[in-house]
């Protein structure tokens, strides 16, 4: 979708979100909780075709894809394919 095109019904009627912000968990932000209960925002970036309803999200935070891929179950995911 970042190329512009549906991958699922090929339209060219792609719409991305601005400024970090994105269909996730709560509106614009996916919120966790630290330890100390203050809130963690973590940014995303969503791609929405307006003819189908498809919807991308992309994750804008590197140092919590590094967190994953470094220890997958802690942070609550698993990889596929392996």
């Amino acid at each position: 979708m970042r190329n512009g095109e549906c991958p699922k019904c090929h339209s060219r009627e792609i719409y991305a979100s601005e400024d970090g912000g994105g269909i996730g968990g709560h509106g614009y932000y996916y919120l966790e909780v630290k330890n100390d209960g203050s809130p963690n925002s973590t940014q995303w970036q969503t791609f929405l075709c307006a003819d189908c309803g498809y919807y991308e999200n992309y994750l804008l935070d590197k140092q919590k894809i590094a967190n994953i891929k470094a220890n997958p179950q802690k942070e609550k995911w698993r990889k596929l394919g392996t």
